[in-house]
């Protein structure tokens, strides 16, 4: 009897397992196969009819050549192509569109030359090992990626693509971006790198050669997060400089900066970073070096800003601020070395530092070998508020306060002057 009620157990689990089988969905994944001959050489001859015949869980292998762009991914596949070099999807509207609800894989292939946006995400997405270049010609609003869901990129170039405001990508969802290059994309108006809506964090990575007339790239609203990378010749023309947060009549935008390179970069106002009067600026263990403004060579901050163990050095300005311009708000200054800046016009402010207005603490830093024709170190002026905190201010030079030129309120705990050409502390 035992015997016979194990059989029959055993009966009604392969039953129940053929059964399942047969049920819609539960089929188990496939392959599929694209190359340039199609069959029977392979199974398909253009992607989007390998997409057509997918289900989720499905694979799409895709040879070398170019394949045409132009499609939409609706099932949940991993689209997989036999090396960035040498598979490309190319052409299209749109290169490449993920839609709401899918979850997808894209790896080792490149999208290039599509009219507009390169590739557009509403969905899941994750791409490796691939690129996005050269699309945008008909000048969208975006023109390597435009992004509205979850979008992960690691080891990804993003490159020679140009959009009306953003040339290497414009999020509107949540992006993190890992060991991936943005190279040469220009945009009109924003950003020629990465124009933020939503909430990005980028990491391990290059953003090079990037312009428009805007900044670099510019986290507008939400969050920005860039951490151990480097940043060079980025530029945003008559305006901001190698990246800009906030907008003047925007909502708040939150910057972090860990361990970063933010170099070579030349504009109007903030060269490296322009932190603006919506914008919250945290910025640790850094370096912003080389940088040239007409207004804060290294830094222009309106808003809330905190610079913690960061080096500010050989950064230039016209007027105002050849390290650092703070034109309103707060600054926070600890552990920090700010050295051979310079303001460089004649009755120019603040070679290190200048506060126009706010207030301004400055902790524990090295203010050293700074120029200007006023506050060759630092410029407190009428309207600002200045804490300096156990400060070696030396060896600046200006015409008037080679230390610390003050016409505003100041106080002072510890800080040391040596050395320092035009006066140590004028109007203190």
């Amino acid at each position: 009897m035992f015997h016979s009620l194990r059989l029959r157990l055993g009966l009604c689990a392969i039953v129940a397992a053929a059964a399942a089988a047969m049920l819609p969905g539960t089929a188990s994944a496939a392959t599929l196969t694209v190359c340039t001959a199609g069959p029977p050489t392979c199974q398909f001859a253009t992607v989007s009819a390998a997409l057509a015949a997918s289900s989720d869980g499905d694979t799409i292998l895709v040879g070398p050549g170019s394949f045409t762009g132009g499609f939409t991914i609706t099932t949940d596949v991993n689209l997989v192509g036999s090396g960035a070099a040498s598979t490309e999807v190319l052409g299209g509207a749109t290169g490449v569109t993920v839609s709401a609800g899918a979850d997808v894989i894209i790896r080792k292939l490149t999208i290039i030359e599509a009219g507009g946006t390169g590739l557009v995400n509403d969905g899941t997405l994750v791409v490796r090992q691939s690129g996005i270049s050269q699309n945008g010609s008909a000048n969208p609003d975006a023109g390597g990626i435009l992004n509205w869901g979850t979008l992960t990129l690691n080891d990804v170039a993003v490159s020679h693509n140009n959009g009306e405001g953003a040339g290497g990508m414009e999020n509107h969802g949540s992006a993190v971006i890992v060991g991936t290059t943005f190279d040469s994309n220009g945009a009109a108006f924003d950003a020629g790198a990465i124009l933020n809506f939503g909430d990005i964090v980028f990491r391990n990575g290059t953003m090079s050669n990037n312009g428009s007339q805007g900044a670099g790239s510019w986290n507008m609203a939400g969050s920005m997060t860039i951490i151990n990378s480097f940043l060079s010749n980025n530029s945003g023309g008559n305006n901001f400089g190698a990246i800009a947060n906030g907008e003047f009549s925007n909502g708040a935008a939150s910057l972090v900066v860990r361990g970063t390179t933010i170099t070579g970069t030349s504009s109007f106002v903030g060269a490296g970073i322009a932190n603006l009067a919506a914008g919250t600026a945290s910025v640790s263990d850094s370096l912003i070096a080389f940088n040239e403004g007409r207004d804060g060579g290294g830094i222009y901050s309106e808003g809330s800003l905190t610079l913690v163990n960061t080096e500010v050095a050989f950064n230039t300005s016209d007027f105002h601020g050849g390290g650092i311009d703070m034109a309103d708000g707060s600054l926070v200054i600890r552990d920090s070395s700010i050295t051979n800046n310079a303001a460089e016009s004649s009755n120019g402010h603040g070679g290190g530092v200048e506060v126009q207005q706010g207030n301004a603490v400055i902790a524990r830093t090295d203010v050293s070998s700074n120029t200007a024709d006023n506050g060759g170190g630092i410029a407190n002026r009428s309207a600002g508020n200045l804490t300096l905190r156990f400060d070696t201010i030396d060896f600046n030079t200006a015409v008037l306060g080679g230390g610390v030129l003050n016409e505003g309120t100041i106080t002072r705990v510890g800080t040391t002057f040596t050395g320092n050409v035009g006066g140590d502390c004028v109007g203190c």
